[in-house]
C-alpha cells in the first residue's frame, strides 16, 4: 500500500524534476517526412538567453529556442509547413508588459524547415532569434511564437519568458 507520504514525494520529485508531462518517449516516424498530417493545435516552446560566438568571440546576442509543435493528439510533437513568427516583448522595469512587440522574427517555411530537429521528445525546431537593441544583461523578455500554416489557419503558443541576470560588477581580489 502506498502512503500519502511517497505519494507526496513522488509528486515533488516530479515538479522539481521539470516535468511536465508523462515520462514516456514517444516514438516518431522514420520515414524523414516533414509535413504533419493534421492541423497544428498547440506549440510548446523552451527559450534561453544565447550569444553567437565567431572565433571564440561574441558578435551578437539573442535567444535560443527549442519549439514543439502538437497536432489533434496533443501527444506527439510533429513537423508542419508554414510560417513561424517570433514575438519579443521587453517586461523588463520600469516599464512593465507592453502591448506591442519590442520586435518580431518571422522563419519562412524554407528557413523553417532548415531548422528541424529532433531530440528524445520527438519532432521539433532549433532557432536563434538576435536580440540587437540593446544588451540582453537584466532584461526580462517574454516571446510568443505564431504559426501560420500554408492554408491560412493560424496557431498561437503561450507566453514564455527569459530573465537575464545583470552583469556582475568586476571584482578586484588580491592575496596579501
Amino acid at each position: 500500500m502506498v502512503g500519502y507520504g511517497n505519494v507526496t514525494l513522488l509528486g515533488l520529485l516530479l515538479v522539481t524534476a521539470g516535468c511536465a508531462a508523462p515520462l514516456c518517449l514517444p516514438s516518431w516516424p522514420a520515414s524523414g517526412d516533414s509535413q504533419s498530417a493534421h492541423a497544428i493545435t498547440q506549440i510548446s516552446m523552451i527559450w534561453s538567453d544565447a550569444a553567437l560566438y565567431v572565433n571564440g568571440t561574441p558578435v551578437a546576442e539573442g535567444l535560443a529556442g527549442r519549439i514543439y509543435l502538437f497536432g489533434a493528439d496533443r501527444l506527439r510533437p510533429v513537423f508542419a509547413t508554414g510560417k513561424l513568427s517570433v514575438y519579443v516583448y521587453d517586461e523588463s522595469p520600469p516599464f512593465g508588459r507592453r502591448v506591442k512587440p519590442e520586435f518580431q522574427w518571422e522563419f519562412t517555411a524554407e528557413e523553417l524547415a532548415q531548422h528541424e530537429t529532433r531530440d528524445v521528445i520527438g519532432p521539433s525546431y532549433l532557432v536563434w532569434v538576435p536580440v540587437t537593441d540593446k544588451p540582453l544583461a537584466g532584461r526580462k523578455l517574454s516571446m510568443l511564437v505564431r504559426l501560420t500554416e500554408p492554408s491560412g489557419r493560424e496557431t498561437l503558443s503561450g507566453m514564455a519568458s527569459v530573465e537575464v541576470p545583470p552583469p556582475r560588477d568586476a571584482v578586484l581580489a588580491a592575496a596579501f
